[in-house]
């Protein structure tokens, strides 16, 4: 994954945790709680400025209800969007 696809993979997950929280009424505290990280690390986590470590995306995800293989497709969808 280039730097390009890697900043664009970032923002296209948090995006999508983001929207699976708001859906679920689960605030930033909840997250950050779960993740043991402050509330501006999951924001900035779901804006694409920063790599979470895998074991914390774990967590969020598994708390979110988000199959880890949504992570897989994201992926797909940017690479294919790349090609177009």
């Amino acid at each position: 994954m280039n730097d390009s696809e890697r900043k664009a993979y970032l923002k296209a997950v948090g995006s999508y945790c983001k929207e699976q929280r708001i859906k679920q009424d689960v605030t930033l505290a909840d997250l950050a709680y779960i993740a043991d990280v402050s509330e501006d690390y999951i924001e900035r986590f779901e804006n694409g400025e920063i790599d979470m470590p895998l074991d914390k995306v774990v967590l969020l995800t598994h708390f979110l209800n988000i199959p880890f293989e949504k992570l897989s497709e994201i992926h797909l969808e940017i690479i294919e969007n790349k090609k177009k």
